[in-house]
């Protein structure tokens, strides 16, 4: 039987609205039937002029059949989707970015929620869906190591992000964001494997020392993902790491984790602080102990 979708005339009329630009489509209270119902698909000129186009818990096969309007969209600029699957079973990230897009596609910039089970998988063979990206946003949800294939082959590819959001923070993401030179816009979290002390210590001072000095004339901006905020103190700014901080003389908005090594031993108090460079305002926005 035909289910009656309202949407797609409801978009239809949208498509006559050339001045929208930015697009949210959530389906999280629709028919909660198998995805084999979703028989129609979203009409192609409802898009046609669309540069920012949100996708909340969208039916995975309407999803992959977005992906050829996406890779040969003139006018999309950003896309946003936040998958959440029936199964347990990613769904190949590749099934909606294509390798061989459009030389006239428009997409540069890319945020996915979820990675994981209910979410998107990224292999390795994922980096050839980012080779004309600028930016690129991923929520992870489960432990970051299970991208490292796909940041290794970033860096063997080539990839030259200019915007980076990553809510997990690994060894093979240090050397990925050590390979280049250009990055403008970094936000992690700290989502990602369990670590010893000495790991964690030196993982940290490498993202500080190896990863943010390679990009010490072009950084702007390098922010926490607030929900993803570290609960271990050496993860924390100290004196050593603050040098290589200031060299990235164009940093305009940082976010700083602050510790007290010294008394670590007995209790580990953190600031978590937002410092805005510029402004003569640091605002504590949570504790942690």
């Amino acid at each position: 039987m035909q289910l009656f979708k309202p949407y797609i005339e409801a978009l239809s009329a949208v498509a006559s609205r050339s001045h929208i630009r930015k697009l949210t489509l959530d389906y999280r209270h629709c028919h909660e039937g198998g995805e084999n119902d979703w028989t129609n698909d979203i009409p192609v000129e409802a898009l046609g002029h669309v540069t920012d186009l949100t996708l909340v818990r969208i039916p995975t096969i309407q999803l992959v059949r977005l992906k050829s309007i996406v890779e040969q969209s003139t006018t999309l600029r950003t896309l946003d989707v936040y998958l959440y699957r029936r199964t347990q079973t990613p769904l190949d990230i590749r099934q909606v970015l294509s390798s061989e897009r459009s030389p006239s596609s428009s997409l540069d910039c890319v945020r996915i929620q979820t990675v994981g089970n209910y979410g998107f998988s990224f292999p390795a063979e994922a980096a050839g869906c980012m080779r004309n990206l600028t930016a690129l946003s991923i929520s992870i949800g489960y432990y970051g190591d299970k991208l490292d294939q796909f940041w290794k082959a970033m860096r063997i590819r080539g990839v030259r992000l200019q915007v980076l959001e990553v809510s997990a923070f690994t060894r093979e993401l240090v050397k990925y964001l050590a390979s280049y030179t250009g990055l403008r816009h970094l936000k992690i979290g700290w989502n990602g494997p369990e670590y010893d002390r000495a790991e964690a210590l030196q993982l940290a001072d490498d993202m500080y020392d190896v990863a943010i000095r390679s990009h010490d004339t072009t950084l702007t901006t390098l922010g926490i993902i607030e929900w993803h905020i570290p609960g271990e103190a050496w993860w924390g700014i100290n004196e050593h790491r603050l040098k290589s901080l200031v060299r990235a003389r164009k940093l305009r908005s940082l976010d700083l984790v602050i510790d007290t090594p010294d008394l670590s031993l007995v209790r580990s108090p953190s600031l978590y602080i937002l410092f805005q460079a510029g402004n003569a305002i640091c605002s504590v926005v949570d504790v942690l102990v």
